[in-house]
């Protein structure tokens, strides 16, 4: 009987400590609508998140996605690859960033997203998901999150759900992140990835990263003649209502 019972301890822990790989379309409805494919790699411990955006297609005719339909971008090349690493139960989520040419680590204190979660549910590939709705740094965001894998995490920095996200999108559907696959993977390729593309990187804290980059891209004005960056963030490709985050913590501060 005690043989019994360890085995299925073993058995218990074998299944709990799973490794799983979610592929997600990443929708972009900003000045140059597109799509790309993004992994989420989840256990019990960590995850990461893979933003591969060498997969970039520009939104055709054809597309079936609401306010999209008709709008013609031309891609041009980007060799870049985003990588997002976040221990469980640590608010600090750890993610590289190009900054001018080069990559940085860039070290971001995520707040607590206050999900407010409801009885509505629909079925999202072979899970049973639910709605939670909650707010993060400026944009509201509707989730649909399974129980049926039970881990804390989802798309990007969105996380602190009973249950992974599936899909989300913010309420103005200008992005959203929807649910390919799911398959169970043994291998921690993109952990290892993250842990080799990181390696002797500078760090910054998330304030500081932006504070050098407005710095570097205000250089860039003066040496092309212009007075201001309001030249630049005029336009909808620098305008924060018009980004994935609209507001920081340092800035609700003030």
């Amino acid at each position: 009987m005690r043989y019994l019972i360890l085995f299925f301890l073993l058995l218990t822990q074998s299944i709990n400590s799973q490794n799983y790989v979610l592929k997600y379309e990443a929708i972009f409805n900003t000045s140059l609508p597109f799509t790309m494919d993004n992994y989420l790699f989840i256990n019990d411990d960590f995850s990461c998140f893979k933003v591969d955006y060498n997969t970039r297609k520009a939104i055709s005719d054809e597309t079936d996605i609401p306010g999209l339909k008709g709008r013609k971008v031309r891609m041009k090349p980007a060799n870049i690859i985003d990588l997002y690493y976040l221990k469980r139960d640590n608010p600090v989520l750890s993610f590289t960033q190009k900054l001018g040419k080069i990559d940085v680590l860039v070290k971001d204190v995520l707040p607590k997203i206050e999900w407010v979660i409801s009885n509505e549910s629909k079925q999202i590939d072979r899970f049973l998901a639910y709605k939670a709705t909650g707010t993060f740094r400026g944009r509201e965001w509707i989730a649909w999150f399974t129980p049926d894998l039970p881990y804390p995490y989802g798309p990007w920095k969105l996380n602190g759900l009973p249950g992974v996200i599936l899909s989300v999108h913010d309420s103005e559907q200008r992005y959203a992140y929807k649910l390919v696959e799911v398959s169970s993977e043994e291998d921690l390729k993109i952990y290892n990835e993250f842990l080799d593309k990181t390696r002797n990187l500078r760090e910054l804290s998330l304030k500081e990263y932006w504070e050098e980059y407005w710095e570097k891209l205000e250089n860039v004005i003066r040496t092309a003649g212009m007075n201001s960056r309001s030249a630049v963030i005029k336009g909808e490709g620098f305008n924060r209502s018009n980004q994935i985050e609209t507001i920081y913590e340092w800035e609700e501060d003030k």
